[in-house]
């Protein structure tokens, strides 16, 4: 799908969109939600029919280790949201910055991950 398709990547890493609000309510469901892989690119080689994320306010975590412990930074980014008052304003996102995807062997404790939830403007 990629090859020859003329876009270029962008500099930012890949991130994941999810379909979830579960980590608002203090639990970790075990129903699938979906989620969306985003591949940022140049904005001048984009095709037409890519979405294009607004700037705003969010609430973030990074997080260091194993993504089989992911769920622990979703809960606590829930936890500060709650006790900060905010609201979701859109779809949260994980983004992966040191990854398995990278092609590189790497310590799954060495993963790092930034969680977004953009937040309402007050």
């Amino acid at each position: 799908m990629w090859k020859n398709c003329g876009y270029v990547l962008a500099q930012e890493p890949l991130f994941i969109v999810n379909e979830r609000t579960d980590y608002l309510e203090g639990r970790i469901s075990t129903e699938p939600y979906p989620l969306h892989i985003c591949v940022p690119v140049q904005p001048e080689s984009a095709p037409d029919s890519a979405v294009r994320f607004p700037s705003g306010k969010a609430l973030s975590v990074l997080f260091y280790g194993d993504y089989n412990r992911l769920d622990e930074a979703w809960l606590r980014l829930g936890r500060e949201a709650k006790e900060r008052g905010l609201v979701l304003a859109a779809l949260p996102r994980g983004i992966a910055i040191v990854a398995p995807y990278t092609g590189q062997e790497i310590d799954p404790e060495k993963y790092c991950s930034r969680l977004v939830m953009p937040v309402e403007e007050n």
